[in-house]
């Protein structure tokens, strides 16, 4: 009565859903963090420097052991790492620790919600993913919405 391969499908998007929600809640969790560092004095620049020193040695142990998967990869995919590594570790953390020095850590939250929509957009765009009415409905009430 009931398709397997539906139910696995489901099962993946709710493990999906736990797990996006987890990561959202951690991020909600650092953002009023480092709020606070920041509010007691800290330089934006020097606290995004920790940052990537404290996170480079567990990716390190994580890295040697998997690189015979590394290995594996094609020069391309080894380049687009390598930028997406050093645009997050350098760029993005760097801008979100301005952000967070100069705006308090609600407008950043409500700010930080335009993920949704550049995602939604450059997945369209790069992933030839669809953009489906549903999306192009769902994301301007996201956005629009007071409550969230």
């Amino acid at each position: 009565m009931y398709n397997t391969n539906m139910l696995s499908h489901l099962k993946n998007l709710r493990q999906g859903f736990v797990l996006a929600l987890i990561a959202t809640l951690f991020t909600s969790i650092f953002t009023v963090l480092l709020r606070y560092i920041l509010k007691s004095g800290e330089n934006p620049l020097n606290l995004s420097a920790w940052m990537i020193l404290l996170m480079v040695v567990p990716w390190l142990v994580l890295f040697q052991r998997h690189t015979s998967e590394f290995k594996k990869l094609s020069k391309r995919t080894i380049f687009l790492l390598l930028f997406i590594g050093v645009a997050s570790s350098l760029g993005v953390n760097y801008l979100q620790s301005l952000a967070l020095a100069n705006t308090p850590a609600i407008n950043f939250a409500f700010l930080y919600r335009m993920i949704v929509v550049f995602t939604v957009i450059f997945a369209w765009l790069f992933l030839k993913e669809k953009l489906t009415r549903q999306k192009m409905v769902l994301v301007p009430l996201f956005l629009s919405d007071p409550f969230y």
